[in-house]
């Protein structure tokens, strides 16, 4: 993302799943968001459809980091 000139800002997690909260993904918006990035962590999946529904409204983009997700070999 920032070899294209993009400027990545975290928003904060939900404490207790540790995954993206999408109440802070819509705090940190600005006129240059483009994309939402969600990472799945220790076997739990963001709320997508929550994601799914500010990338639409928005009309953004939302990239689904697996990584952690189950079932990933290491």
């Amino acid at each position: 993302m920032v070899f294209q000139d993009g400027i990545p800002v975290s928003a904060d997690v939900d404490p207790e799943t540790l995954l993206i909260d999408p109440p802070y993904v819509e705090a940190k918006i600005t006129a240059c968001t483009k994309v939402i990035i969600a990472v799945d962590y220790s076997g739990q999946l963001c709320d997508y459809n929550a994601l799914r529904a500010i990338a639409h409204r928005y009309d953004w983009i939302l990239v689904t980091d697996a990584r952690h997700s189950l079932g990933f070999p290491n």
